[in-house]
């Protein structure tokens, strides 16, 4: 079995970009759930206003609407 044994420097400099990293990737979680959640809302918008434009289909041509 190996070691892997980082010297002082090494060490500090992983643990200092670990501690700048994790923040900014809670902000990043944030930030993809605010989009998916404005997604979301924006279909709904869309599903809306398309029940509420719809057309009735034209009338069935061989029953000269009596269907």
């Amino acid at each position: 079995m190996s070691k892997i044994i980082l010297s002082s420097k090494e060490g500090t400099s992983f643990i200092k970009i670990a501690l700048i990293s994790f923040p900014l990737l809670l902000f990043g979680c944030n930030t993809m759930e605010g989009l998916g959640t404005d997604i979301k809302e924006t279909g709904k918008s869309l599903e809306r206003s398309a029940e509420k434009n719809k057309q009735p289909p034209p009338p069935c041509p061989c029953c000269a609407g009596r269907c």
